[in-house]
C-alpha cells in the first residue's frame, strides 16, 4: 500500500510540460533596428517564422512560441476533476517590414492562460 501511495505522490508532482512554436530570445531584440535591419537578417537571427503574411506594403512575420504544463492530477482518475488543471503562456513576437525588406517595426507580447479543473472551481 505504500508503494501505491509514493507512486500517486510522484504523478501528482511530476505532471507534464509541452512546448511548441518558435522560441526568441529577448536578448536577441536589441539586436534588430528599425530602419536597418532586413528581414532576411532577421529570419538569419531567428529562424524561420510559425507565419509570414505577404502584403502590397510589405511582409508580417509572426514568432509564437507556446508553452503548456498540466497538473500530475490531470492523469489520474477522478482526481482529475477536481484538481487538475494546466497553465498556459503563449509568447508572440510580430516584425514589418516595408516593401524594400527593411524592418519598419516590432514587438513581443506574451498571454497567460489557466484552466482549472470542471469541478475544481
Amino acid at each position: 500500500m505504500r508503494i501505491i501511495g509514493l507512486l500517486l505522490l510522484l504523478v501528482l508532482a511530476a505532471g507534464c510540460t509541452v512546448s511548441s512554436g518558435v522560441k526568441v530570445d529577448p536578448s536577441k531584440m536589441s539586436d534588430f533596428k528599425k530602419g536597418t535591419t532586413t528581414e532576411s537578417e532577421v529570419i538569419g537571427r531567428l529562424g524561420q517564422p510559425s507565419t509570414t503574411t505577404h502584403a502590397t506594403g510589405g511582409d508580417l512575420l509572426n514568432y509564437v512560441f507556446t508553452t503548456s504544463t498540466a497538473s500530475g492530477a490531470n492523469f489520474v482518475p477522478v482526481l482529475n476533476w477536481f484538481k487538475g488543471h494546466t497553465d498556459s503562456t503563449t509568447t508572440m513576437c510580430q516584425f514589418m517590414f516595408d516593401a524594400r525588406q527593411v524592418l519598419t517595426s516590432y514587438s513581443c507580447d506574451d498571454a497567460h492562460a489557466a484552466q482549472n479543473a470542471p469541478l475544481g472551481r
